[in-house]
């Protein structure tokens, strides 16, 4: 009884940290699809995607819908499709209904379609470095890393993360990237780090290495600290490389 008092606790304390986190911005919510085609059918499912995104200019949809298609880990082949920018209540009466839009993409999509995912991220602009223009535009290639957290630990990996943009600033780094937290849809607490990327050269390390950086920003004892807290909170680490598909997008 106790060991089920418990986990109910964690699960709750969990959804408020989480939510507390979401709410950090106005409109920082994301819509997250990831679509594997079936085997043999890309083409197929390429083509009716493209159909789907025609289908949403012709409604004048207001939202933007950008579709990645990832290239490298275990999810190889998958296609991600996202909506970025929202408040929770922008999904209650969108311009284009959602059973409407459901609807196109299920006749269109879903006979290529073997399994799709949705989830909820929220953006934290105060944790994030992005690039010029991120919020509007699409860089050519992503790193996307995805940082499970043991339980608990969400504020200590903040306070962490909360360090660097300041010191890539005063050091001249330039190390770019956004934070987003999953809000619903998976496994909690999970962070996802992306890497913007213009050119394949672009994911060669940078002169100075990170660690390097932080010494020079904070002093060896503290980088150090820093660094030490990151494999203290980290679960685990995984990454993938996603490619953007401007001819699957809608902007």
């Amino acid at each position: 009884m106790r060991k089920a008092v418990t986990l109910f606790l964690a699960v709750c304390l969990q959804g408020l940290i989480v939510a507390a986190m979401a709410q950090e911005q106005p409109g920082n919510i994301a819509e997250i699809i990831r679509v594997r085609p079936k085997p043999g059918m890309e083409k197929q499912f390429e083509a009716a995607g493209k159909e789907h995104i025609a289908w949403h200019r012709e409604k004048q949809d207001d939202w933007a819908w950008l579709v990645w298609q990832v290239i490298s880990g275990p999810r190889t082949g998958d296609y991600v499709a996202a909506t970025f920018g929202h408040k929770w209540a922008d999904f209650d009466n969108p311009k284009v209904p959602r059973e409407e839009d459901g609807a196109d993409a299920a006749q269109r999509i879903g006979p290529y379609t073997e399994s799709m995912e949705t989830q909820y991220t929220a953006y934290l602009a105060k944790y994030s470095r992005p690039s010029p223009g991120a919020s509007s535009n699409a860089t050519r290639f992503s790193t996307v890393v995805t940082i499970h957290l043991k339980p608990g630990t969400e504020k200590t990996y903040l306070n962490a993360v909360g360090k660097l943009p300041a010191a890539m600033q005063k050091t001249n780094w330039p190390g770019r990237y956004m934070l987003h937290v999953l809000v619903n849809g998976g496994e909690h607490p999970t962070f996802y780090l992306v890497l913007p990327r213009q050119k394949w050269a672009d994911f060669g390390p940078p002169e100075k290495p990170f660690d390097k950086m932080l010494e020079e920003a904070y002093g060896r004892e503290d980088a150090e600290a820093i660094l030490k807290t990151f494999d203290k909170v980290e679960a685990s680490v995984s990454s993938e490389m996603i490619v953007f598909r401007p001819d699957m997008s809608y902007v």
